[in-house]
């Protein structure tokens, strides 16, 4: 008799608590999906593209460095890293190389950095 009643009484109350989560998960998704259906139109009037965001960051920091020579040669993408320079009539590089992984093995403070410089 006890082991009835106990198993009626778990029935019950997961009935019910399983009532209460229903109603506030229809609730809660009525008041998103209302307030994401204006989100998304805002949000698709302007949308960009990865590339065409990228394009306009380019520009910008492009726009932002004085040298012109190296802005249009093949250079380009080093330069809006800050990893070549103009300095005294000489292209100078500065290229973070590292060889070690993660857990390599190599003490922490290690790596190898590619430097030298070529006549403009």
């Amino acid at each position: 008799m006890k082991f009835t009643f106990f198993i009626l009484s778990l029935i019950i109350i997961s009935f019910c608590s399983c009532k209460e989560n229903r109603k506030v998960g229809t609730t809660q998704t009525k008041v998103a999906s209302k307030n994401n259906s204006t989100k998304i139109k805002k949000v698709s009037e302007k949308e960009l593209t990865f590339e065409e965001t990228q394009d306009s960051l380019r520009k910008l920091i492009l726009n932002s460095k004085p040298n012109e020579n190296l802005k249009s040669s093949i250079l380009q993408e080093l330069y809006i890293r800050g990893l070549v320079n103009e300095e005294h009539g000489k292209i100078k590089f500065d290229l973070p190389f590292n060889l070690h992984g993660f857990d390599c093995g190599a003490p922490d403070c290690y790596s190898t950095d590619l430097k030298f410089e070529i006549e403009a």
